[in-house]
Parts: structure tokens; sequence; C-alpha cells
């Protein structure tokens, strides 16, 4: 526990207890240190309710941080009346309650940060609080993202702090439109807007923000095809679009993203080929996803070029044809998913002979012939080949079918001439 003793430095300006075991509740005493400038009890087990007067008892306070605890509660209404404040961080408590007024008062504030609560908004300007941080003018660091707040963005989003870095509003129930003066946000380095309720499409004004390098519009309803203007963002390192309703074809200004080391399309409505841009990315190093889509044709044999690749997830689409031999090459390769497409021919060598994959999904194709022995095959139990009828762990058991499909074959014929007759 604290010791309430604390309560008796009357001086005292700067308590950090951070990253502790302390559990129990603060005592009031410590609420009252007036002198406090810094106060962080962040990534303990402390609980009880912030004092609603806070912001009285603490007129000095310019950093309040107490994250990463188990506080209930309210935010109090007062500490948005500190106008000297810099940072206000109460991520990952269990705070209820909306967001209170007064933010319009913090004209320094340089962090909000009340992400991974229980606070809640109604109605379609349930987020209008964000237009009262029009104000702050330096602000760097907004978030809000894991609550329960309700309606659309307003059209001041575009107003907030031209210093803006990095933008949390995901696992809301945000609904509507992103709004074009999105594209006003120009020093956003991250813009994580995933698993709302946000429909639409992708404004083109998003392709301003050229300093972004992670881009998250995952699990909404957005829906129609990605804008060209998506290639100026030549800065990401992680773009996830999965879970919406885009359509036609993935883009080749996709090609500009030659720092990009994570893509995630999958659970989309993309057809056509997989683009020979997508596989030169030479940078992508985690993931590459494009399952769940309507991708068709063959698998490009410069997917060799995607040697640093750790994970490739191209399941659920109608590719087909062969797994072209060159994608030894993909040295990196961890994890490769290519189960439920129309993928044929024999299984390459290639794939034994990749000494760092680790799981390999090719159920329910098209592939025939034997089933190679070495590398990923030797463990059985991460290796999944279900639903292609026509592979056989050896050589005899392949002419055997072979044999049975051309007596099928001559049965048919046979058939046809009795008819025929």
């Amino acid at each position: 526990m604290i010791p309430s003793e604390l309560g008796l430095l009357h001086k005292l300006q700067h308590l950090d207890l951070s990253l502790n075991q302390l559990t129990g509740t603060i005592a009031p005493s410590i609420y009252n240190l007036s002198s406090l400038v810094y106060f962080t009890v962040a990534s303990n087990q402390l609980w009880g309710q912030i004092p609603t007067d806070i912001g009285y008892t603490l007129p000095n306070l310019l950093h309040f941080r107490n994250c990463f605890n188990k506080f209930t509660g309210k935010i109090p209404f007062s500490l948005h009346n500190i106008s000297a404040i810099q940072s206000i961080r109460m991520s990952n408590n269990f705070l209820e309650g909306t967001v209170p007024p007064g933010l319009g008062n913090l004209p320094d504030l340089e962090m909000y940060n009340i992400a991974f609560n229980e606070i809640v908004s109604n109605g379609t300007d349930g987020l209008s609080f964000l237009t009262s941080l029009t104000n702050s003018t330096r602000l760097l660091f907004l978030a809000i993202d894991g609550n329960r707040l309700e309606g659309v963005i307003p059209e001041s989003i575009g107003n907030l702090s031209k210093v803006l870095s990095k933008l949390y509003i995901g696992g809301n129930r945000i609904h509507g439109n992103v709004p074009a003066s999105i594209g006003h946000l120009k020093s956003l380095t991250l813009l994580n807007m995933s698993y709302n309720s946000i429909s639409g499409e992708i404004p083109a004004e998003i392709g301003q923000l050229e300093q972004l390098q992670m881009l998250g519009l995952a699990g909404n309803k957005m829906s129609g095809p990605i804008p060209n203007s998506l290639g100026n963002l030549q800065k990401l390192i992680q773009i996830d679009l999965s879970g919406n309703y885009f359509v036609g074809q993935i883009p080749a200004i996709f090609a500009n993203f030659q720092k990009l080391l994570s893509m995630d399309l999958s659970h989309n409505m993309f057809n056509g080929t997989i683009p020979r841009e997508v596989l030169t990315l030479a940078s992508l190093s985690k993931i590459l996803n494009l399952s769940s889509n309507f991708l068709s044709g063959p698998l490009h044999e410069d997917i060799d070029l995607l040697e640093n690749l750790v994970t490739l997830d191209l399941s659920r689409n109608n590719l087909s044809g062969p797994i072209p031999s060159s994608i030894a090459k993909c040295t990196s390769l961890e994890r490769l998913f290519m189960s439920r497409n129309k993928l044929s021919g024999p299984l390459p060598n290639a794939l034994q002979e990749m000494r760092g994959l680790e799981i390999l999904d090719l159920s329910f194709n098209d592939f025939e012939g034997v089933i190679p022995s070495d590398g990923v095959f030797r463990n059985g139990s991460n290796v999944f080949l279900k639903g292609n009828p026509n592979l056989c762990r050896s050589l005899s058991c392949v002419l055997k079918n072979s044999y049975y499909r051309l007596c099928s074959i001559s049965i048919m014929y046979c058939s046809l001439l009795v008819v025929l007759c």
C-alpha cells in the first residue's frame, strides 16, 4: 500500500510510484498535496475513485498519470479545470460515465489518454467533446479507443492541433463517414479507427497525411474502391483494412509502400489477380494477409521477392494453378496459408526446402501427386492437406489413383459407345 504519511510532505512536487506492485487505495492526504506538479501511480494494482475535487486540491498539477490500474468511478470534471495541465493519462482502468466538460480550458495539453475504460456517450453528437480539444494547440497524442463512445466523427476533427501525431479512436461505437477534414491533420504518424461501425468510402483526403506510418481501418463497414491518393502515404509501415466491404482490384499504387512491414487486406471483396506490385514489396517482414477475398488467377513467379516475410495468408480466394517453385527463396517464411482455393498440380519440392517453415495449410485445393517427406512435412501436426483427394503418401498410391481414373474414363467411353449404338 501507499503510506498515508506521504501526505505530510507538503512541499513535494514530484511523486512517481509507477511500475511497482502497489495495491489498495490512495490516501486522501496525498490528493491534498497542493504543491504536486507530477503525479504518477501507473502500472500498479490500485483501486478506488479519483476525488471529484482533485482539480482544486492539486491546482499546480502538470502531469497526471494513473493508467493500468483498477480505478473506478468517473473522470472528475475538476481535472479539466487545471488550465496549465500538460498530460492526462487514465487509460486501462474501469472508469465510467461520460467525458466531462471543460476540455476547452486546456490550451497547454499535449497528451489526453482515456483509452480502454468504460466511458460512454450517446447520440449522433456523442463525440462533440472532440471539438473542445481544438483549443489544445499543442496536443500531440489523443486516445479514446476501447470505450463505449457512440456518434459520428465531427467535421471539426480536422481542426485539432496541427502537431497531433497519434490519434486512436478505435474499438468504440462510432458510425457515419470519415470526414474529408481528416486530411488537415498533416502531422499524423498513426491513425487508428478500427473496430467501429464506420461506413462510406476512404476519403481521398487521407492521401494528404504524408507522415502517416500506421493506418488502421479494420473491422468497420467501409466500402468502395481504394483511392489512388493512398499511394501518397510512402512512409507507411503498417496498413490494416481488413474486415470491411472494399471492392475492386488491389491497386498498383501499393508499390509506393516501400517501407511497409505489415499489410492486412483480408475479409473484403477485392477481386482480380494479386498485383505484382504487392509481391515486390521486399520490405514486408511481418504479415501479408489477403485471405477471404475474391482474388483469382495464378500465383506470380515473383513471389520469391517476399524474402523477408514471416507470414503469408492467401486462403479463401479463387487462386488457381501451381505453387511456383520460386517460393523456396522466401527464406524467412514461417507460416504459409493457402487453403480453400483452386490451386493444382504437384506440391513443389521447394516447400520441403524451406527450413524455417513451421505451419503449412494447403487444405481444400486440387493438388495431386506424392506428398514430400522432408522439412515441414516431417511434422504432420503442422501440415494441413485435407480436401486434396489426389494427394498420396507414396508413388504406388499415385499409380493406383491414376489407374482408377483411367478405368473411370474407359467406363465412361464404353458407356458412350453403348448409347451411340
